[in-house]
């Protein structure tokens, strides 16, 4: 499943209109889907 796979199905299925689709966990807010990536070269708990 690639990614506008996973969002149309959220927007269809689970999630208000009024969510955000987050990356960065420190910006989510409640309602908001947030996706973990991993990173490029390392980890921000390994650094």
């Amino acid at each position: 499943m690639d990614a506008k796979k996973i969002v149309s199905w959220l927007k269809e299925n689970q999630v208000l209109s009024t969510a955000h689709l987050c990356l960065d966990s420190r910006t989510i807010q409640p309602g908001d889907v947030f996706f973990a990536c991993s990173g490029q070269a390392t980890h921000v708990i390994n650094t």
